[in-house]
This record gives C-alpha cells, sequence and structure tokens, in this order.
C-alpha cells in the first residue's frame, strides 16, 4: 500500500471532430488538438481491503487502539485478496494475474496551478469559413486500476527486477470551461461557461523496475 503526489506531464490529444469539416471535405479539426498539452498535480492511493474498499483505511486507527490482534488479521486478510478472495494474485503462464479494483485511484487535477488550460477550438461558419474559438478549461482526470500482469520478477543477493502491465480505465472530467467571444457593440465580448462534457477511457501501463541494493 502506498501514498503519492506527484506533477505529470500530458501530451496534446488529436481533436476528433465530426462538425468541423468544411463542405469541400477539409478537416479543420485535424489542424488542433481537442486538449491541449498540460501539467497538473497528481495523488494516488493504493490500500488493499477486507471487504469493501477502504474499509481498512477507516478501521486501522480505532482497531490499533482497541484490538491490534483483529487489525493485524483484517491487514493480512486483505492482502492475501480480501474476506471475498476475488482478488487473490493467480499464477498464469502469462505471470502473476491480479484483478486490483477498487484497490487503488489517481486523481490529476488539470489546470488549476498556473491558470486554466487555454486552447483555440475550430468552428465552422456557413460551410466554408474557419472560426477559432478561444477556450479555457481545468479538470479532474479519474484513472482507476483494473487489472495487473507481472510476466516475470526476478531476485539477487542485491538486486530485483520486474516487469508490470496494468490496465485500467478512466474519465476526464471538467469541472470549468469557458469559450472567449468577441461580438460587435453593444453586445459584450468576454469569456462565457459552457457545459462539458465527461471523456472515458481506457489504457495500458508498462513499467519496468529496477533496484540494486548497497
Amino acid at each position: 500500500m502506498f501514498i503519492g503526489a506527484g506533477l505529470t506531464y500530458q501530451a496534446a490529444r488529436k481533436s476528433l471532430c465530426d462538425s468541423c469539416s468544411t463542405t469541400s471535405g477539409f478537416d479543420v479539426g485535424a489542424l488542433l488538438p481537442s486538449i491541449p498539452a498540460r501539467t497538473g498535480l497528481t495523488f494516488r492511493l493504493r490500500a488493499p481491503f477486507w471487504l469493501i474498499p477502504g474499509d481498512l483505511l477507516l478501521a486501522a486507527l480505532p482497531l490499533a487502539i482497541a484490538s491490534p490482534p483483529t487489525l493485524e488479521k483484517m491487514a493480512i486478510t486483505a492482502v492475501n485478496g480480501g474476506l471475498i478472495p476475488w482478488q487473490t494474485g493467480l499464477a498464469t503462464p502469462v505471470g502473476r494475474l491480479q484483478f486490483v479494483l477498487g484497490r487503488e485511484v489517481g486523481v490529476t487535477f488539470f489546470g488549476y496551478v498556473g491558470g486554466e488550460d487555454l486552447s483555440l477550438f475550430p468552428g465552422i461558419y456557413q460551410g466554408e469559413v474557419l472560426a477559432l474559438y478561444p477556450v479555457a478549461m481545468r479538470s479532474i482526470d479519474v484513472e482507476v486500476p483494473v487489472l495487473e500482469i507481472r510476466p516475470f520478477r526476478d531476485f539477487g543477493h542485491r538486486q530485483t527486477t520486474a516487469l508490470f502491465l496494468q490496465f485500467g480505465v478512466g474519465a476526464d472530467i471538467p469541472t470549468s470551461l469557458s469559450i472567449y467571444f468577441q461580438f460587435d457593440p453593444p453586445a459584450p465580448s468576454g469569456w462565457y461557461p459552457v457545459t462539458g462534457e465527461t471523456s472515458y477511457y481506457a489504457y495500458v501501463k508498462i513499467a519496468f523496475d529496477w533496484r540494486s541494493y548497497l
């Protein structure tokens, strides 16, 4: 189990805009990213659970005071897969496989440090004229691992190596979204809030871990 914090850099995402093609077939949406390159603060928590996610964290302090042996038994059961052992690590031909849904969550806050993330959003007017609208946004990206596979893990007297694959799902939730409109007087120009849609995705994370002990 662990808790961590860090800084995340995310590359720009290519725009997928079905309504951004002109009557001549030119896709102006492909010229600009739908989400710009951005930096965010990341917080991550991983903790095994006894029956439901988070129960060991809630029970830790009361049981540590009232009944440490009970807490120890719950912790051992949680680490070994839980009271209903559907999260027990399994040895398979492709490596150690483990379902980890509910054991880990990562949250990244984009646009909360150094101001909102800014980008240009393409629009079509009367079929041909391209309009670019400045967009400012903040969002919270929630990442939930589902399955982990460790194809191999090698131990030595002074070093260890391991390959790690993690499959999961996530959601990028816009918390603040506004577009700048330039109007002719008397209509005031400025930033106007709009409603954004949550973006759902699946991911695969690959990591190689090597440690040397002195």
